[in-house]
């Protein structure tokens, strides 16, 4: 079991412009409270970035999780907001979010409800080294589900193109945020989405004998204590942001999340294009209802273009960040970097089946 919990965990930690080059963030904890320059966002949308910002970067946060605005040099094509994992902080954008900004998009990378505190100077528990207390849980999972709708109200107002992008949790919210407003949206981009937890996740990381089924009930499990490893603490050390432990019933949270973000979709009369993004037998997600769910609500897409594309299994969840596992080698970012400005600028979808870049199989041994 220990050598299966190590190879689960080594997983999942992996959590043509001739434009100008994008300026750097104009939100830090330093800059007034005023407008934005160049902005596709409404007055009240900007307000609330400012604000989201200055609640960001308060006392007792991380840093590296401060809320990102990566801003074109010239005026805005269109808002890109995009969505973190669990656990993780904007951070994940690094990449993503300045290949956006030189394509003319503001691509913005809010921090999820309860993420980015600083470590207590005495740990809370056995594994829970971080101060997760804010995170939500069972009792008040839907803070994600207000979180989604709020910036969907938010691209709602904004000028030009309007999309979400999400990876793991962020993918639960960015489909959150198309079910409640899929008529502000024309374009999102759902990879390896929690809409549901694999049972091995569950098992395995939580030891948790019933698997995802015991997280749909309140039960005395919701304290117990998990955590991503000592790898996990590996890449914070090398600058990665976010926490590295948590309880039973923050997972329990993304799990009611997930549920919640199905029935969106399948009660939406009029989506977005929407690309989903899945790997291969994903050691955190159950990718087959995924794809299912993509199938059963392509259709009532308004462009008639969406579609879904599989990573090899060899590819981490958390592939799109540069933050988790940076010694990693990721041949296959640039590839999905491109492809994902070509989705969200102008609508091409990826191609069906293998996703941009993915590893080649390995050479079959000779006989």
């Amino acid at each position: 079991m220990r050598a299966l919990t190590c190879c689960l965990l080594a997983l999942l930690a992996g959590c043509a412009a001739s434009r100008p080059a994008p300026r750097p963030s104009e939100e830090s904890p330093a800059a007034p409270a005023r407008a934005l320059r160049s902005s596709a966002l409404s007055e009240r949308g900007q307000a609330a970035w400012l604000a989201h910002v200055a609640e960001s970067t308060q006392p007792g946060h991380q840093s590296a999780c401060e809320a990102r605005r990566y801003a074109p040099a010239s005026e805005p094509r269109g808002v890109v907001v995009m969505f973190h994992g669990f656990t993780g902080c904007p951070d994940q954008y690094d990449g993503l979010g300045p290949a956006l900004a030189a394509q003319g998009y503001e691509a913005l990378a809010p921090l999820l409800p309860g993420h980015g505190l600083l470590q207590p100077t005495s740990p809370p528990g056995t594994k829970l080294v971080d101060d997760a207390t804010r995170l939500p849980g069972r009792d008040d999972w839907t803070r994600y589900q207000e979180f989604a709708a709020k910036w969907a109200d938010f691209l709602a107002e904004a000028r030009g193109t309007r999309a979400v992008v999400g990876m793991s949790l962020g993918g639960t919210v960015a489909s959150l945020a198309v079910g409640a407003r899929p008529e502000a949206i024309d374009r999102a981009l759902i990879v390896v989405p929690f809409f549901s937890l694999s049972n091995d996740f569950v098992k395995v990381l939580l030891g948790v004998a019933a698997g995802v089924d015991a997280l749909l009930k309140a039960n005395p499990i919701d304290p117990v204590e998990g955590n991503w490893g000592p790898e996990c603490e590996d890449d914070r050390r090398d600058g990665r942001g976010g926490y590295c432990s948590f309880r039973v019933t923050h997972v329990a949270a993304v799990q009611l999340s997930g549920m919640e973000a199905q029935r969106g979709l399948r009660a939406a009369r009029s989506l977005p294009q929407l690309q989903l993004v899945v790997v291969d037998h994903d050691p955190a997600v159950d990718s087959a209802l995924a794809v299912d769910l993509l199938r059963e609500v392509a259709p009532r897409s308004r462009s008639g273009r969406s579609g879904v594309c599989t990573y090899a299994a060899s590819v981490p969840h958390s592939f799109v960040s540069p933050k988790d596992k940076p010694h990693l080698d990721k041949p296959w970012l640039d590839a999905f970097t491109a492809a994902t400005t070509g989705f969200l600028a102008g609508g091409a979808p990826f191609a069906e089946g293998a996703c941009p870049g993915n590893p080649a199989p390995p050479a079959k041994a000779g006989r």
